[in-house]
């Protein structure tokens, strides 16, 4: 009976250590690790935003692109990020990915410097499953698009020429 409650014993504590070493944590992979959105060859990612969010709200970005957390969009405070990427199809990389909001928050996204007022802007939501960019639509405001967005993800401004 001592020799079979051992052998339980025994095999009990391999069973814990081997589960215990499966545990551990891989330092290639985070907690916000999504594929990538394609960026252009030669692009380069400028300002990388890291601000704490309370249910007060705030502002954090740019004049390339700016992100407004309205008062009660989050209950408590939240380390959130952006790294915007300018350029004809200017994008904002935002994190962490999947994040939620309470209350709709404010996305802008401004159009390039010489973009023709003939064009039509919308801004775009990196589809991770299909790796392609879902088209969102936004509100054209002249010089930049602002969309309504309830979560996290990878955004861009999208241009359709108009021909």
């Amino acid at each position: 009976m001592l020799t079979s409650i051992r052998f339980r014993s025994t095999i009990l504590t391999s069973l814990f250590l081997v589960l215990l070493a499966g545990c551990g944590t891989d330092p290639t992979t985070t907690p916000d690790s999504r594929t990538p959105p394609v960026v252009p060859s030669g692009t380069t990612i400028h300002g990388d935003y890291t601000e704490t969010f309370g249910s007060g709200g705030g502002t954090m970005g740019d004049s390339d692109a700016w992100f407004v957390v309205p008062a009660n969009a989050l209950s408590v405070s939240t380390e959130l990020t952006m790294q915007v990427c300018p350029g004809s199809e200017t994008l904002a990389i935002m994190g962490p990915n999947g994040q939620t909001f309470a209350v709709a928050c404010t996305l802008s996204i401004a159009k390039p410097a010489s973009y023709d007022p003939q064009d039509v802007y919308h801004i775009c939501l990196y589809n991770e499953s299909t790796e392609t960019w879902d088209d969102l639509g936004g509100t054209d405001n002249g010089s930049y698009v602002s969309l309504a967005v309830t979560h996290f993800s990878d955004y861009k401004l999208k241009i359709y020429f108009n021909e």
